[in-house]
C-alpha cells in the first residue's frame, strides 16, 4: 500500500508522509516511469471449501433490510439490503448497523489521524479535495451521507471525508477477465472475471467487511456492492444489468497517463458506483468514463454478461485525468512482451500499470488454464499463487449472475490479517441478493 507519487517506487514510504503530500500531488506533472519492486514469493493453492451463502433472517427498517452471512465457522457479516432514495438508503444503513458505523469510522478516523501525523494533516489533505469534489459528485451519494449521519449522529463531514481519503492514497490490485478459447471448455466461451483487492488489511477494514444491495427507487439498476461497513462508494460489484467491476489503483505509472488531479472533478469511488447504477452495457459504460471529470490514475475493468456483448464481453481500461484508453486482448495495454504477453481472449494486471513480477506471474497461471479457466482455477490455483487480494477477491460468473467471494481474516493471535486469497470462499448468487425483499414486520436492529 503506498500513496501515489509521480516518478516513485516506494512502497515503504514513511506513513506519515502520505497525506502531506497530497497538495504536492495534485498540481505535479508527468515524471519518469516508475515500476513496482519486489514480487509473489511462495504462494500455495488455496483448498479450503467453498461454502454456500448462508442468511439469517432479515429484520426490516421500513422497506430496507440486514441479514448476517453465516459462515461455517459462525463467523459473520452483514448483508444490507438498502431501498428508496439516497437518504432512506443512508438513514437505513446507520439505523441498521449504527453501533458497528460508528465503530468502523472512529477506527478509520484513528487510522488516518496515526498515519497523517494529527487531525490537522488531515484536514489539510482531505478539505481541499472535499471543496474542489463538492460540485461532481452527484446529488443522491452525499443525501445518502447525510441519511447515515442523520441516523448515527455523527459528524457529516468526518463520513464525508473518510469517503473521500481514497483520492489520495493507492493500493496494489490485480484483475482479469478471459472468454472465448480462454473459457471454451468451462463456460463455452463465456466471460470469467476476477478482482483482487490489495489494500489495507487493518482491523477497521478486515473486521468490517460488508454486502450492500442498493434498490434505488427512480429506475436506477441495483447494484451488489462488495464493501465496507459504514460506506456508500464501490470499487466491487455486480448490477442488475450484467455488469461487473474491477479496479486497481495506478501508484506506478508511465508517461502516458499524464497529471492527476486529485479531488478536481468527480471521485473514483462514486463515479463507479454511479455508472454500475445507470449503465447497462460496455459502449455506455465507456461514454460514461469518456464523459466524466476524472482525477486519478486507475485500471479498470468491466465486463458484460448481456447477450449484446457475447463477441466482446470485456473492456480493460487506461484511466487518467487527461485521457481514458479501452482495450481488449489484441490490444492490451500496456505494451511488454516480456513480462505482459498477450493472451488469447483475455485482459489481466498484476498489482499496477508497470508491475513485471506479479504480472508476468498472473500472465503464467491465466495461460496455464487457457481453455478451461474456472472460478474454481482462479480460487486455488491463480489468485492465492500470486498472492493478489489481501483484502478481498470476488471472481464473477458474469453471465449467471454468479461470484464467488473471499475476505481477509483476523489472524487471532494480533498479528497481520490472514489475506483473502488464503481464506474461504463464499459462492454467491447476486442475482437472488438483488431480488427486493418483502417486510412481514417493522422491527429493527440498532447495531
Amino acid at each position: 500500500y503506498q500513496r501515489r507519487v509521480r516518478g516513485t517506487d516506494t512502497p515503504t514510504m514513511p506513513p506519515q508522509t502520505r497525506l502531506r503530500m497530497l497538495t504536492v500531488i495534485a498540481v505535479s506533472g508527468c515524471a519518469a516511469a516508475s515500476y513496482c519492486t519486489g514480487g509473489p514469493s511462495g504462494g500455495k493453492p488455496n483448498m479450503l471449501p467453498i461454502e454456500e451463502l448462508n442468511l439469517s433472517a432479515p429484520v426490516f427498517y421500513n422497506l430496507s433490510a440486514l441479514q448476517w452471512a453465516i459462515r461455517v465457522d459462525n463467523t459473520t457479516f452483514p448483508v444490507l439490503h438498502l431501498s428508496g432514495n439516497g437518504y432512506q438508503m443512508g438513514f437505513a444503513q446507520g439505523t441498521l448497523l449504527r453501533d458497528r458505523c460508528i465503530a468502523m469510522w472512529d477506527a478509520f478516523w484513528a487510522y488516518l489521524v496515526l498515519e497523517a501525523g494529527g487531525e490537522r494533516a488531515v484536514a489539510a489533505a482531505l478539505l481541499p479535495v472535499q471543496r474542489a469534489s463538492a460540485r461532481h459528485i452527484p446529488n443522491q451519494f452525499t443525501e445518502e451521507l447525510r441519511g447515515l449521519a442523520a441516523s448515527t449522529g455523527y459528524n457529516y463531514t468526518k463520513i464525508l471525508w473518510l469517503h473521500l481519503y481514497p483520492e489520495t492514497a493507492g493500493g496494489h490490485c490485480s484483475m482479469f477477465g478471459g472468454w472465448g478459447s480462454a473459457t471454451h471448455d468451462s463456460y463455452s466461451g463465456g466471460l470469467l472475471q476476477m478482482r483482487a483487492l490489495d489494500y489495507i488489511t487493518a482491523p477497521f477494514l478486515t473486521d468490517n467487511h460488508a454486502i450492500l444491495v442498493s434498490h434505488p427507487d427512480d429506475g436506477r439498476n441495483a447494484v451488489v456492492n462488495i464493501g465496507f461497513i459504514g460506506t456508500i462508494t464501490l470499487v466491487t460489484g455486480v448490477s442488475s444489468a450484467r455488469m461487473a467491476l474491477s479496479q486497481i489503483g495506478v501508484s506506478n505509472p508511465d508517461s502516458t497517463f499524464g497529471p492527476q488531479r486529485n479531488g478536481h472533478g468527480i471521485p473514483f469511488n462514486f463515479l463507479l458506483r454511479d455508472l454500475m447504477e445507470s449503465k447497462n452495457s460496455i459502449p455506455e459504460i465507456q461514454r460514461g468514463l469518456q464523459a466524466a471529470d476524472r482525477t486519478v490514475d486507475l485500471i479498470l475493468g468491466f465486463g458484460s454478461g448481456g447477450d449484446e456483448a457475447q463477441a466482446h464481453p470485456f473492456t480493460g481500461v487506461q484511466y487518467a485525468a487527461d485521457q481514458v484508453r479501452f482495450y481488449e486482448d489484441w490490444n492490451m495495454l500496456p505494451v511488454n512482451q516480456s513480462w505482459h504477453p498477450m493472451i488469447e481472449n483475455v485482459v489481466y494486471h498484476g498489482m499496477d500499470w508497470d508491475c513485471p513480477a506479479w504480472t508476468s506471474l498472473l500472465g503464467k497461471q491465466i495461460t496455464s488454464f487457457h481453455g478451461n479457466l474456472t472460478a474454481e482455477a482462479a480460487i486455488r490455483y491463480i489468485n492465492p499463487i500470486v498472492q493478489t487480494g489481501s483484502l478481498h477477491v470476488a471472481v464473477y460468473e458474469v453471465a449467471s449472475q454468479v461470484f464467488y467471494l473471499s475476505h481477509s481474516r483476523p489472524s487471532g493471535a494480533g498479528g497481520d490479517a490472514i489475506p483473502a486469497y488464503s481464506s474461504p470462499y463464499i459462492r454467491v448468487d447476486a442475482a437472488a441478493l438483488m431480488r427486493r425483499l418483502t417486510p412481514v414486520s417493522t422491527a429493527y436492529c440498532g447495531g
